[in-house]
This record gives structure tokens, sequence and C-alpha cells, in this order.
């Protein structure tokens, strides 16, 4: 992890908040993290970006614990590490419905509409990137696994996108540890961008949360 991300990590501890694209559902969060995406076409690395990434999570569910319906709002931003080279923004609201079983293993599904603005990102062709904000859908599915019950949630994911044409699958696991009300993580992810935007990207993020 380079100097400048180490420098952002004590902003983020003391944000309390995480990264998670995906992971503890159920459960009423505020999550905020940094990391590093190494953004590739053709096989080669064309950048390094500095990512800032956040969840907020709502559960609705009430006293009916074997039911997962919550209400999750994510975000990422990702920037060139040096240079003067435009990043881009990814935000979304999303429901959340699933099921859980014994409190140890929850299976859920996610959808909702999602914004991004990929304005002058000089890695990708021009169609995608000559246009400010952009409406789109996300969805996905996910298995959240207590491997330490009450302590350490693994939650593999996959997330489908698409807005003005462009086309995104996210493959990625979360890790995180909670104690109580506090947490802390990391979550790491393949990102394949389809049809005529060609490339793929790979992200390391670290965060810590808030559980209400």
């Amino acid at each position: 992890m380079n100097k400048k991300i180490l420098q952002l990590l004590p902003a983020a501890l003391a944000l309390s908040a995480t990264t998670a694209f995906a992971g503890t559902a159920s459960e009423t969060y505020l999550e905020f993290g940094t990391g590093y995406t190494q953004f590739r076409q053709n096989g080669e690395s064309v950048a390094d970006l500095d990512v800032l990434r956040g969840v907020f999570n709502y559960t609705i569910s009430g006293d009916a614990p074997v039911l997962i319906a919550d209400v999750r709002t994510t975000w990422e931003y990702a920037g060139k590490i040096s240079g003067d080279h435009q990043g881009y923004l990814i935000g979304n609201v999303e429901a959340v419905l699933g099921v859980s079983a014994l409190s140890l293993l929850k299976v859920y599904g996610f959808a909702g509409p999602e914004i991004h603005n990929f304005h002058n990102f000089d890695y990708l062709p021009e169609k995608y990137t000559d246009s400010n904000w952009n409406l789109g859908v996300t969805y996905g599915a996910a298995v959240e696994v207590e491997a330490i019950p009450g302590l350490l949630h693994v939650t593999p994911y996959v997330r489908v996108s698409h807005a003005d044409e462009m086309d995104r699958v996210r493959y990625g696991i979360d890790t995180s540890v909670w104690l109580t009300w506090f947490g802390v993580g990391a979550d790491l992810s393949y990102q394949d961008y389809r049809g005529d935007a060609d490339a793929e990207a790979w992200q390391a993020c670290v965060y810590v949360g808030l559980r209400f």
C-alpha cells in the first residue's frame, strides 16, 4: 500500500465508518474505507488509483430475524494517484432481501438504481466519458458466513451494473471483524468492464465501521 493511502487511514479511522459493496446484512451500520485500484486494458496496467468507498445499511426487518430486509446506499470514488487525470464516481441505492439461518449464514440479493460519472476518465472510450452523470441499474447476490460466530464475517459476492451502455461485473470477497458496535475489515474485488469498454480493475480496500 503506497504512502498516500497510508496517510488517509487516520482520517478514515476518525470517521468510524467502511467500504463494503456487499458486507454484513440485517444490521444498521455506517462504514467508510480507503484503498487502491489498478485499472488495466489489454492485459496491461494503465492507472493506479486511490479509492474512497462508503456504505450506509439500514435494516427494516424488525422482529423477524429469519428475514433480511434492508435499504443500502453505497458510493465509490477513484482518482489518479499522480497527474491530472480525472477519476470516476459511482453511487447507488438498493433494496436488500434474503434469509438467514441460525444467525451463521445469510443469503441475500440486492437491486436498485445506480448513477456514475466517468467524465474525462482517460482510460475508457469517449462514448463512456463524454457526458457527466448517467443513470442505470445495479443488482447482485451475496452469501455471508459467520466463520467465528458473533465476530468474523466472510462474504463472497457478485455485483452487475449497467448504465449508459456500460456493463460492469464485480466479483469480490468482504471480510470483517465486529466487536459489539465497532468493526474493521477488508474488501478485495475484481471488476470486469465489458463491451467496448474492454477493461478490468483489481481493487483492495480496508475499512472501519460503526454499528447501531
